[in-house]
């Protein structure tokens, strides 16, 4: 079920009115409405001792938009009609207003970002941003987070490699480790053979990866010959691919 609301509160320049102390309205995102909901919640705040008219050029009021990977997975507005009459709502001094949108139950667990439109008064921009997780109960490594780095060789023409593994969600992760091993690198020459290899064996069967966690693993290399390598890193929790690489060259 997604997580509690996280707020995020922007000003906004969209809302003016003629001789209204503050030319503008504050405004917050919450998203999720709130514990075991799948509602998007936008909070609109007037700080003015005077009234605020917001005009919609349609009975839309709101749009949500949810991103994640750089893609846009779903906008309130898709496959949605709206009357297409003037609408108007007035937000008296001090006054706030929610807006809202249900998720659909389609979208997989995960962090995502949600933009915040609201439709008034020509305003066609983001107006707030938060971001979200979705957990639909069933959160594994696909969210965690992965780095591999080589350090420079030196002098002693030898190198390490550095794994980093980071839960950046607000939730548990539980890992299984159904082969005996947690983590494996390997480093391929540039005729793609593998020179070097080595296996870290797995804590458990089971653990649970703390929320906002973080752990790191280091492989001393041996002594390469001069040329180019690929590292590659796999995280048994995480399934059979590469879950990062990186170049490097040795003098």
């Amino acid at each position: 079920m997604p997580a509690a609301p996280s707020y995020v509160n922007v000003p906004l320049e969209y809302a003016r009115e003629e001789n209204a102390d503050v030319p503008y309205a504050q405004h917050a995102v919450a998203a999720p409405g709130g514990p075991g909901t799948d509602q998007l919640v936008l909070v609109v705040t007037n700080p003015a001792r005077s009234r605020v008219v917001l005009t919609f050029p349609t009975s839309q009021r709101v749009d949500f938009s949810l991103w994640r990977d750089g893609a846009e997975w779903w906008r309130t507005s898709w496959d949605q009609q709206y009357a297409q009459v003037v609408t108007k709502d007035t937000l008296g001094p001090y006054q706030s207003r929610l807006y809202t949108a249900s998720l659909p139950d389609w979208l997989p667990a995960g962090p995502y970002q949600v933009a915040a439109y609201l439709l008034a008064n020509g305003n066609r921009y983001p107006v707030a941003w938060a971001q979200v997780w979705l957990d639909d109960g069933t959160q594994d490594a696909s969210v965690l987070r992965f780095g591999l780095s080589c350090r420079q060789y030196g002098w002693e023409q030898t190198g390490r490699l550095g794994l980093s593994i980071s839960n950046p969600t607000g939730q548990p992760v539980l890992l299984t480790y159904p082969q005996g091993w947690s983590v494996r690198v390997e480093v391929r020459d540039a005729s793609d053979k593998v020179v070097w290899q080595q296996t870290i064996p797995s804590p458990a069967w089971q653990e649970t990866f703390r929320a906002g966690g973080a752990r790191y693993h280091f492989f001393p290399l041996p002594s390469l010959a001069a040329g180019s390598y690929t590292a590659r890193a796999w995280f048994a929790p995480a399934g059979d691919q590469p879950v990062a690489s990186v170049s490097f060259t040795v003098p």
